[in-house]
């Protein structure tokens, strides 16, 4: 464990570990140089609410112009209100039409991004875990652990375990209270996920301590995007405080009402660390 903190805490002294940044820093004329030997890992806090769909991809992509080979994870339901969303897409396919911004943008910047959004089909709607990578999109899973007026808009998922590759990191996708479950979490762990990605909307302040459990307990990052500010419908103060918590304990949280990006820098040597004293503690 302590050649896990170190490492963490110097990468943060000189740098690797980047500090979060406010809206509007990353944008710029075209994404940065990739960086040989490590990839940026980063969550993108805001609060969609404020915003309408298409004004929402559009801070998107305005926001994670100037980022390049890296994985971002965004707010669950990341297109609107989270109580009132005014989309619930009948396909995919249309889904994937609207998305077409952010899927232009990750084939540009070789981006992964990761939220949720509201899918329906013939017969259900779920909050699904959508991902956009190489400029496609396709879903993960749908969420299982539904919250008050969910239980009233969506149907409930049937698994959430799952365990998908990006940006060369195997990694398990827990919206928000699927987290609270430490099964799904630990079963990925054992089949070699070494991040845990949560799109949520919370305004209790529980959930970042689950994120910081999971972590330790399975010797994995994780990785919790939450919305900031309030619903203008019922006025709802959301938590904002997204962060990146690590195997050693430590963490990199952002303050409640930040719109802003945060990333950091994962490299090989850091994931063979987090390999080695897993195995040490199994």
């Amino acid at each position: 464990m302590h050649k896990v903190a170190s490492g963490y805490h110097d990468a943060m002294a000189n740098g690797a570990l980047s500090r979060p940044a406010g809206r509007g820093d990353h944008r710029s004329s075209g994404p940065a140089p990739r960086r040989s030997g490590s990839i940026t890992l980063g969550l993108l806090q805001f609060a969609p609410q404020t915003r309408k769909p298409a004004q929402n991809l559009k801070f998107i992509v305005q926001s994670l112009a100037g980022v390049s080979d890296a994985l971002i994870v965004l707010p669950e339901l990341f297109l609107g209100s989270y109580s009132n969303h005014p989309l619930f897409f009948r396909t995919e396919q249309e889904l994937e039409r609207f998305l077409g911004p952010l899927c232009d943008l990750s084939r540009r910047n070789r981006l992964s991004l990761v939220g949720s959004l509201p899918i329906r089909n013939e017969r259900e709607t779920h909050n699904s875990a959508v991902l956009i990578d190489g400029g496609c999109f396709s879903t993960v899973y749908d969420k299982v652990k539904l919250f008050q007026w969910e239980n009233d808009k969506f149907h409930v998922g049937v698994d959430a375990h799952n365990l998908i590759e990006l940006q060369g990191l195997k990694c398990s996708v827990q919206i928000c209270m699927d987290i609270i479950d430490p099964e799904p979490v630990h079963s990925a762990a054992r089949d070699g996920a070494q991040f845990i990605l949560g799109p949520s909307t919370v305004s209790v302040d529980f959930l970042p301590a689950i994120h910081k459990a999971r972590a330790l307990e399975n010797q994995a990052v994780s990785v919790f995007c939450n919305r900031s500010g309030s619903e203008p419908t019922d006025h709802t103060q959301y938590l904002g405080q997204s962060g990146i918590f690590f195997p050693d304990g430590s963490s990199t949280v952002l303050d409640s009402n930040a719109e802003a990006l945060t990333t950091i820098q994962i490299k090989q040597s850091d994931l063979d660390v987090i390999s080695r004293l897993r195995k040490r503690i199994r």
